[in-house]
């Protein structure tokens, strides 16, 4: 992965479990866990939707298809006792 030569990384283990129940490809996970990280960063306010889009590497001029990944992922969190 080219953006991996850029910068520092880290490794981190998540269960198979989690991966196979949020759908996302275990083929491209540090990819897909930078995207969502970076997602979140900026639904927090944390950072600007310019800087999360730079964060896990999506152009510049495909900033609108992050925010619709962003607007995507927008759903009520189901809380179950």
């Amino acid at each position: 992965m080219k953006y991996l030569e850029s910068m520092q990384t880290v490794r981190a283990e998540i269960p198979v479990e989690l991966v196979l129940e949020a759908g996302l490809d275990a083929g491209n996970l540090s990819v897909e866990a930078a995207r969502l990280l970076a997602l979140e960063l900026y639904r927090e306010d944390k950072v600007s939707l310019g800087r999360a889009a730079e964060l896990c590497h999506t152009p510049v001029v495909r900033k609108n298809r992050f925010r619709s990944m962003q607007e995507q992922l927008v759903t009520p969190c189901n809380v179950r006792s």
